[in-house]
């Protein structure tokens, strides 16, 4: 909030309150028009980003990482640097986030401090947590679900009462309400359901009842023994 509060007072730079207008790529404008080169950029950038994070997940790097995600005391042990792994897991994610940025800027066509705000925040971390965390395919469901959600919130204020569906704050609220709801009944999100019936479909109709269920978690001391 208090970044978002300089750019608004930095006129010079940033255009205050008002934004700053994006310029519109123009190289495939003249074939396929504004909305589809916008298109055409994001989905090349998607298939950059999933092809790069693949590939580090499968290299040494993201073994690294996640031997950092899930004790740091066993990688110390291993002798992996934690300090420098997640410098480099910050740099990838900031590098990613701000080509993410770019393309918004495209698409939104202006840009103001307004436009980044709480819910648009709340929006991100709901879009990781439904979608599964340390995933690339979640990342993907998330995004999906986020962008339908608001059409269907619309949808739902048709059968609401009138003084529920004309409440400020419906949407926030129920970002809020399904980001409570994945967190208890859903922790793996959308792509772990979607591994669990690849499964079930896989071993169909000799399938383990018990393959299904919640295995015992355990602390990060319990699995240093």
């Amino acid at each position: 909030m208090i970044v978002e509060q300089l750019i608004s007072k930095m006129d010079t730079v940033t255009g205050g309150f008002n934004g700053l207008a994006v310029r519109q790529p123009e190289f495939l404008t003249g074939m396929l028009g504004q909305n589809a080169s916008v298109y055409m950029i994001a989905l090349a950038a998607l298939a950059v980003t999933a092809w790069l994070g693949g590939n580090i997940l499968r290299s040494p790097l993201g073994r690294a990482l996640r031997a950092n995600r899930d004790s740091e005391l066993s990688a110390k042990s291993l002798g992996i640097d934690v300090a420098r792994y997640r410098l480099v897991a910050f740099a990838i994610s900031a590098g990613m986030t701000g080509l993410g940025g770019g393309i918004y800027a495209l698409y939104a066509g202006r840009l103001a401090p307004s436009a980044f705000g709480l819910q648009l925040s709340v929006q991100l971390m709901l879009l990781i947590m439904v979608g599964g965390l340390a995933s690339l395919r979640g990342a993907m469901f998330g995004a999906i679900f986020v962008s339908l959600l608001p059409q269907a919130i619309a949808m739902l204020r048709g059968w609401l009462p009138e003084a529920i569906a004309n409440a400020p704050g419906l949407e926030s609220g129920m970002l809020g309400f399904l980001l409570v709801v994945f967190l208890i009944y859903e922790p793996e999100g959308i792509d772990g359901r979607f591994r669990k019936l690849w499964v079930y479909f896989e071993q169909f109709p000799l399938y383990r009842k018990a393959s299904f269920q919640d295995q015992r978690s355990y602390t990060r001391t319990e699995r240093l023994h």
